[in-house]
């Protein structure tokens, strides 16, 4: 899958990597695949008009000003597949951001849209580590990040796509970034 994203500031994409390392010491959370880039996902499609996003997203990202984004906490998906993520807070001005994203880049998907992604199901999330079915290292994980603050504001200031061209996600590298000028 390809993904339209926003990357975290510096600080806070070093913090995620940093919390990331210390819950992958644990052998079951360290043999997982985890994102390769710290961000939140806007759409997730198999594939892409390269040429036609490009530029879409580019006109979208002058027309857009950077704005700032707060966290309120931890986020875990439970199931087989379980995540630890961090939250950030939906306001109006981030709801109106994502829909904006989803209706400039959807004439340019090829194939089904991941539809967890809509605007209208839409749950903003920033993952720090796939634990999958390890329900005991999920529970230390949980308990380790309990002692961790995570009231952050951050400024999302660009939009990018992760490129997967082996679609196996062992491939991905960022193929698109634009920064938000407004």
């Amino acid at each position: 899958m390809q993904s339209v994203c926003t990357l975290l500031p510096s600080d806070f994409y070093e913090r995620v990597i940093d919390l990331r390392a210390s819950l992958s010491a644990d052998p079951a959370l360290g043999a997982i695949y985890d994102p390769p880039f710290v961000h939140f996902t806007l759409q997730l499609a198999p594939e892409y008009d390269w040429p036609g996003l490009e530029a879409a997203l580019a006109a979208f990202a002058k027309r857009q000003p950077p704005f700032d984004v707060r966290t309120v906490g931890i986020l875990a998906f439970t199931g087989s597949g379980t995540t630890i993520a961090i939250a950030p807070f939906k306001d109006q001005r981030l709801a109106d951001f994502h829909a904006g994203i989803w209706a400039t880049v959807s004439p340019f998907a090829q194939g089904e849209v991941d539809l967890f992604y809509h605007p209208e199901r839409w749950v903003p999330h920033v993952t720090i580590k796939r634990c999958g079915p390890h329900g005991e290292s999920f529970g230390k994980a949980m308990a380790s990040l309990a002692k961790e603050r995570f009231s952050w504001t951050m400024t999302v200031d660009n939009v990018s796509v992760q490129h997967d061209p082996g679609k196996n996600s062992l491939t991905h590298y960022l193929r698109l970034r634009f920064p938000l000028t407004g």
